[in-house]
Order: structure tokens, then C-alpha cells, then sequence
């Protein structure tokens, strides 16, 4: 199995993955949650990605997680940045 793109982009990025939460929506035990990198890739170059994240919770634990992303933009920046 591969290494998820998260840890790749956290080697990529200068501090690894920074967000801030934009927005937050909840109800019930679904929480929605919008936010923007705050990250920059180790050539320089701004990482602007935004994320949306749908999180399911019974009792109080995360048990599911639907995570929206511009994949292409995490494509680009691990091209860009990995040795």
C-alpha cells in the first residue's frame, strides 16, 4: 500500500499541512467543516487548496470522514516538491 497524500504533502509543504477552518455546520452528529490552506510548498509557490470535510461522530468519536479536496492541485504541488 502506498503512503497516503497526506504525509506526502506534509514533506512537501514548509510546516507541513496548515488549514484554517473557514465555516462550520453542525447538526446532529454531522459536522461540516470548510477550511483553506494556509501552507507554502518548499519551492515558494502558495499551496491555496480548500477542503470540505463532512464528519460523521457517535459518541463523541469520529467514525467516518468524507473529505473533499482539489486533487489535482496536491498532484501538482508533489510533482513540483518531492525528492
Amino acid at each position: 500500500m502506498g503512503t497516503h497524500p497526506f504525509e506526502r504533502l506534509n514533506k512537501v509543504l514548509k510546516g507541513g499541512v496548515i488549514m484554517k477552518i473557514d465555516h462550520t455546520f453542525v447538526s446532529g452528529n454531522i459536522a461540516v467543516v470548510e477550511m483553506t490552506s494556509t501552507s507554502t510548498a518548499l519551492n515558494g509557490k502558495p499551496f491555496p487548496n480548500t477542503y470540505c470535510w463532512v464528519v460523521r461522530f457517535v459518541n463523541d468519536i469520529i467514525t467516518e470522514v468524507r473529505a473533499y479536496v482539489d486533487s489535482f492541485l496536491v498532484k501538482q504541488v508533489i510533482d513540483e516538491n518531492e525528492r
